[in-house]
């Protein structure tokens, strides 16, 4: 496995609230991909600046409210051309749920440079599995 066919899709906690999980796991079945790897993590404010390359952030209170007081799941995603279609999953599921700006409900890298970096934030420099 390597970084072209693997990307990640950190599930926000409005998507977790609102229990869109099975619907998200049914996109990426449906689109050959396998979920190999997920954890729940806790984000604070940097690494929230770190994920989204924000120097300064408008909204911080309502933002941190959103991203930082309950626990995001992140899944570690791997099939032919991952990062894309993990992206068309993203754009489905915001198209049919999303209910404003803020509250986006999914986060997936959008290159694959953009996976290795978010990669190495979430699995704090844990190499990939299936490389040696």
């Amino acid at each position: 496995m390597d970084g072209q066919n693997c990307s990640l899709i950190m599930v926000k906690p409005d998507a977790i609230e609102r229990k869109l999980g099975s619907e998200v796991k049914g996109l990426v079945n449906r689109s050959d991909l396998r979920i190999i790897r997920k954890v729940n993590l806790s984000l604070d404010m940097e690494l929230v600046k770190a994920l989204y390359q924000w120097p300064v952030v408008n909204h911080f209170e309502a933002l941190q409210e959103y991203l930082c007081t309950s626990e995001v799941e992140i899944w570690l995603v791997e099939g032919d051309n991952a990062i894309e279609k993990c992206l068309q999953i993203k754009n489905t599921i915001r198209a049919n749920h999303q209910i404003d700006r803020l509250h986006t409900l999914l986060h997936c890298p959008d290159t694959e440079e953009d996976f290795t970096r978010e990669y190495d934030i979430f699995f704090r420099g844990e190499q990939l599995p299936g490389l040696p």
